[in-house]
């Protein structure tokens, strides 16, 4: 996990990973107290670490992605 943010819906905590350079996936946790848990991570399901990944009650699960426009 790169870093946790709260943020006030899944769209803003997968804007916050567009933003984090390498960051490729986020977790979205319950609401509480009108904010979401955002764990944006550096890995993805399909990353070969993929087999460490825990799943947890009540947490989505995204990946992200990315598309660079070459000029």
């Amino acid at each position: 996990m790169i870093r946790t943010v709260k943020v006030s819906d899944e769209g803003n905590c997968r804007l916050k990973c567009y933003l984090e350079p390498n960051c490729v996936s986020v977790n979205v946790g319950p609401l509480d107290e009108g904010t979401h848990i955002c764990e944006l991570n550096n890995d993805t399901d399909e990353s070969p670490s993929h087999l460490a990944l825990v799943e947890r009650q009540l947490y989505t699960y995204h990946a992200v992605e990315v598309y660079i426009q070459i000029r």
